[in-house]
C-alpha cells in the first residue's frame, strides 16, 4: 500500500513590525512573502477604526514564484488617512486568517526634518534615512523600489534582509537573499 507523500502548506508572512509600522505615504505598497508559489488566489485585506471599518479585501491570482511579493495600494485606489492605524493580513483564500500573517500600519505626516533629510540623501540611502527614523514602511518601499530595477543586486537584497531580520523575519530575509 503506498503512501500518500504530504506536502507542508505555504507559509505567509506580512513583512512588517510585531507593532505598528508607520509610513509617510497615503498609497503605500504593502509587502508579504510566500514561501512558494500555491495555485491558490491569495486574499489582502485590512482595517481601519479599530477593526470595525473594512478598508479593503481583494483577492490576487497567486504570485509566479515565491518570494517577497508587493501590493501597491495606488493601483486599488486606497488610501490612509493620517492618524488612523489599519490592520492588514495576507491570507491564501482557503486557509483561516492566523495572526501571523497580519501586520499594523499608520500613516503619520513627515517632519520637515525628515523631508529636508530625504530631498538632501541619495535615492539609494533613502531606506537607511527612513529605518534610523522608525518609518518601516518606507524603509522596505524603498528598497523594494531599487530592487524592482535592479534586480540581481545582492547588495540590495542584503539590506532588505537585514530589515527583515531586525523584525523577527528570519526565514523570509534568508529566503530574499538566496533568490
Amino acid at each position: 500500500m503506498g503512501t500518500r507523500s504530504m506536502r507542508p502548506p505555504p507559509q505567509i508572512w506580512a513583512l512588517a513590525p510585531e507593532h505598528t509600522g508607520l509610513t509617510t505615504l497615503e498609497q503605500p505598497s504593502l509587502y508579504w512573502y510566500l514561501s512558494k508559489p500555491v495555485a491558490i488566489r491569495i486574499e489582502i485585506a485590512a482595517v481601519g477604526n479599530q477593526g470595525v471599518t473594512t478598508v479593503f479585501e481583494t483577492r490576487v491570482a497567486s504570485p509566479a514564484t515565491g518570494g517577497v511579493q508587493k501590493m501597491d495600494l495606488a493601483r486599488h485606489g486606497i488610501r490612509l488617512q493620517p492618524g488612523i492605524e489599519y490592520r492588514w493580513s495576507v491570507t491564501p483564500e482557503t486557509a483561516p486568517k492566523q495572526s501571523s500573517n497580519s501586520a499594523a500600519i499608520e500613516r503619520i505626516v513627515a517632519s520637515p526634518q525628515l523631508t529636508q533629510r530625504i530631498e538632501a540623501t541619495p535615492r539609494v540611502k533613502h531606506a537607511g534615512v527612513y529605518a534610523e527614523e522608525g518609518i518601516w514602511y518606507d524603509a522596505i518601499a524603498a528598497l523594494g523600489e531599487l530592487i524592482e530595477h535592479s534586480p540581481e543586486d545582492l547588495e540590495l537584497r542584503a539590506q532588505r534582509a537585514a530589515l527583515l531580520e531586525q523584525v523577527g523575519l528570519k526565514m523570509a530575509a534568508a529566503g530574499d537573499v538566496r533568490r
